[in-house]
This record gives C-alpha cells, structure tokens and sequence, in this order.
C-alpha cells in the first residue's frame, strides 16, 4: 500500500468513527446529562492524547495557548449544539446537517475575504439549501430545534477550519490540538458542576460510549487526520470525509433503527451532492 492511498485509508476511518459519533452521542445523553458526557468525551481525549505527546504539551508557547484557547471555545459551541441537538433530532438528520459546514467554509470565505464564488459552488449552496428544506421540515412547515442546534455545530466547525488555516506553520498543531480538547473537556465539567449533576457512571455502557466517543471519535480521529493530511490532498481529504454522514445514517439505521421519509431521503441525497461539489471545487 502506497502513502497516499494508506492515508486516503485513514481519512476513510475518521469519516467511519466520526458517523459513529451522533448515535453514540444519542445514546450517552439517555443515560447522561449533556454537559456531562461532553466532558467526560473531551476529558478521556485530552488524557490519552496526553499520554502520548506531553512532551510537545508542556513545551506549548504563547502561539500554542491562543489558538488552542480560540479552537477550544469553537469546538465547545461545535460540540455542545450537536450533543444537545441529537437529543431532539435524528441521528440521520444531525449527521447529513453537520456536514454542511464542507459548504459553509467556502462560503464564509467569500464573504469575508472578498473572494469571487465559483459556479460550482453556488449550485452546492442551492442544492444544500433545498436538501435542508426537505430533510427538516416537517409537515407543518417547521424546523426544530435539534436540527437548529446541527446546523450551528456546522456553522462552529466550519469557523474552526478557517481559523485553522491562520494558524503559523511552526506551530505544534499536535499540542494544539491536545490543549484544545483539554479546553473543552474543563468548560463543559465547569457547567456540568454548576447546571447538573455531574457524576462519574457506574454503568460499563456508558463507559464504553465514553471511550468510544473519546479515544476513536476524538483523540484518534484528530491525530489521523493531521498525519494523514501529508501524504494525500486536502482536496481528496474532504471527498472522503464528506461520507460521513451517509456512514451516520447506516449507523442510525442499524444500531437505532432510524428511517428517512421519502421527502427525507430526497434532502440526504441533494446534500450529499452539495457536499461533494463542495469538496472538489
């Protein structure tokens, strides 16, 4: 096996582990409160990562600190508003919604940086915005608030990624990365402590979410992809993450026995091609 195509297989296991992530998510938050179980998710990344790297940890500079403190309030918002928003939608809804921020980074970039859109990237937006229109609304005509809730996780994840792009060359991505799970993991024990009642669970299915979630969903995940992010494109990266969703509507499926409607099926797919296009403009 060829480096590139070893690293294209790597993508493919985090597109594989994160459409695990929202119907391991919906099941911990029926055996944990949100806060709670996001924290024990970032705490178990944060420590196995640092099991391994914290040489790299304790040598973080001035660099290091402010945008792990900048990425780690992102992916608080990122993964509270999903966490919170599988419990009022389906695992299916929140993996196809979550995947617009593919789309949202270009788009934020066009505003922002004054760049000129690309025709591909204007039918993705039309595309993604009639499969979110089919894919949510219900008969009457209203989105709820766990499909609400998904699409800001995207808008947080999409912000992340660009932020991620300022970051200096030089800098250790790997004890940024690190930190900014420890961030995460200590915002949500801050407000777990205060909002709920935070508790370390007795029950071994509920550890096995935990460390699902925390070693494969998170640590594992995140030190994959920057490895494999030198040996393949950023590109061919983003086509192969762009399954995600459609491994978290197969996970939904099986393990919840979740099915789309017609109309629902209709959305997933328009967004599944908004996604790609996205991908590989």
């Amino acid at each position: 096996m060829n480096r590139q195509l070893r690293a294209n297989f790597f993508v493919g296991l985090v597109a594989l582990f994160w459409g695990s992530t929202y119907f391991l998510t919906k099941i911990g938050i029926g055996l944990l409160e949100p806060f709670n179980l996001t924290s024990l998710r970032f705490g178990t990344a944060f420590l196995v990562t640092a099991l391994f790297f914290h040489k790299r940890i304790l040598k973080a500079d001035k660099v290091t600190f402010k945008y792990s403190v900048i990425l780690g309030i992102l992916a608080f918002i990122s993964v509270l508003s999903m966490t919170i928003g599988v419990k009022y939608t389906s695992a299916s809804n929140a993996g196809f919604l979550i995947s617009l921020s593919v789309v949202m980074i270009p788009v934020i970039s066009v505003i922002f940086l004054k760049k000129k859109i690309k025709f591909k990237l204007l039918i993705s937006v039309i595309l993604a915005t009639i499969g979110i229109v089919l894919l949510t609304l219900n008969d009457q005509l209203t989105v709820n608030k766990g499909d609400l809730l998904c699409i800001i996780c995207a808008l947080a994840f999409a912000l992340q990624v660009l932020v991620m792009e300022r970051i200096p060359k030089d800098a250790d991505s790997v004890a940024i990365g690190a930190l900014q799970m420890g961030i995460v993991g200590i915002l949500n024990m801050i407000i777990s402590l205060d909002t709920e009642s935070f508790k370390f669970p007795h029950d071994i299915k509920i550890w096995g979410v935990i460390i699902i979630l925390g070693i494969f969903c998170t640590a594992i995940c995140y030190i994959m992809q920057i490895y494999a992010l030198k040996d393949t494109s950023a590109i061919q990266a983003g086509i192969i993450l762009s399954l995600e969703p459609v491994f978290s509507a197969l996970f939904a499926y099986i393990f919840l026995g979740e099915l789309l409607s017609m109309k629902g099926y209709l959305g997933a797919i328009l967004l599944f091609i908004s996604v790609i296009l996205a991908g590989v403009i």
